[in-house]
């Protein structure tokens, strides 16, 4: 079977959604992929304003030629380390790496018993801040693993990310430099309580005790080794990272606008980086399902207005995920379009389309 985008008015009732269908503002999951479309689906599409829906079709009879088909395959092949080697990273990685190597530090005197002098810290945060704040387009490109382990490279790459959320929310540099300090030590409890977390094992398999527990040992430690690092609205994000929009999460169950500013931003970046990394093991996630496992839960676990801006900035396609076009092109995402998340700027093999211009070419599925 093979997908084709048809205008909404063409479509008629018992027509089969070739992927899901989500609001274009609130990004809500509105009708899933397989779904038989009926009359009153057809009509709740058209009062949200969708104009373009993915249907089912049978294949077509024509079909790209093999040399050609794998030859862009070949060319597209993605990098172990970055989300896509084909792209630059988000961060220069000489800055990256200092970046590492200031939690790197943070821990280690930590461990040793040491009171830290957080200056040094708070002037990397600011510089990755400027970086970000002066960029012209966000490309999310970060590290999937590094060399100094699961832990400090997520701590790094949740913090990059929260800044760039906070950009695209149009925050202040204040509460950008805050997003950055608090991303790079919300986990930080776990070198402490759990000695293994989670370079030999999957994160799924943590104990549940200790992943409720662990927001405030994070807080624990950073007060007891850092002086001023945190102010109390900083603290209190760390502690809600872990709070669900529905009020189901922990440790304190707070829901809704009650979670802390900073902690629902923190939350989108916490768990992106979560599932598309190596300690998922087996269940890594592409940036692609990692998204739409994001849109799903958006209400329940995440802020829907703060999703409208995480989306903005990956769109429903990441960057770096390699797709096939109607046109049976395949081509690598290299940036969102903020203002029309289905349809980002894709390279091909000889050259480079922004979907949101055209109207003939669309994604038709993303190639696994």
């Amino acid at each position: 079977m093979k997908v084709v985008w048809k205008r909404i008015e063409e479509i008629k009732p018992g027509e089969i959604l070739g992927d899901d269908v989500y609001d274009s503002k609130s990004f809500v999951l509105l009708l899933q992929k397989g779904s038989v479309l009926s009359k009153e689906d057809i009509e709740q599409l058209k009062d949200r304003k969708i104009i373009w829906v993915p249907i089912k079709l049978e294949e077509r009879e024509e079909k790209v030629g093999e040399e050609e088909l794998e030859s862009a395959e070949t060319a597209l092949v993605e990098s172990s380390i970055l989300i896509s080697e084909e792209l630059p990273p988000t961060i220069p990685e000489d800055i990256y790496d200092d970046y590492i190597s200031s939690v790197s530090n943070l821990i280690n005197n930590m461990k040793s018993g040491i009171k830290i002098e957080v200056s040094g810290i708070t002037s990397v945060c600011s510089e990755v801040v400027e970086m970000i704040r002066k960029s012209k387009e966000h490309i999310l490109n970060l590290f999937t693993a590094h060399t100094m382990g699961y832990l400090r490279k997520h701590l790094v790459n949740t913090s990059i990310m929260a800044v760039m959320i906070g950009s695209v929310m149009k925050l202040p540099r204040h509460r950008l430099i805050s997003l950055a300090k608090v991303g790079l030590v919300h986990d930080i409890g776990w070198t402490f309580i759990y000695k293994d977390f989670p370079d030999v094992m999957d994160v799924g398999d943590v104990p549940e005790n200790l992943m409720k527990f662990h927001p405030i040992a994070s807080v624990r430690i950073i007060m007891k080794y850092t002086e001023s690092f945190l102010a109390s609205d900083e603290v209190e994000a760390i502690l809600h990272h872990h709070e669900r929009y529905d009020g189901k999460g922990f440790p304190f169950g707070v829901s809704g606008k009650r979670i802390n500013e900073l902690a629902r931003i923190l939350q989108f970046a916490d768990v992106f980086d979560t599932l598309t990394s190596d300690a998922m093991k087996d269940r890594k996630f592409t940036p692609y399902h990692a998204t739409k496992w994001i849109i799903n839960r958006t209400g329940m676990c995440f802020d829907p207005d703060i999703a409208k801006h995480f989306f903005k900035l990956t769109g429903i396609y990441p960057t770096g995920t390699k797709v096939r076009l109607s046109d049976g092109r395949v081509g690598l995402v290299v940036r969102a379009n903020p203002d029309a998340p289905m349809k980002p700027v894709v390279r091909l093999k000889d050259t480079q389309i922004d979907l949101s211009k055209v109207n003939d070419i669309w994604i038709e599925k993303v190639e696994e």
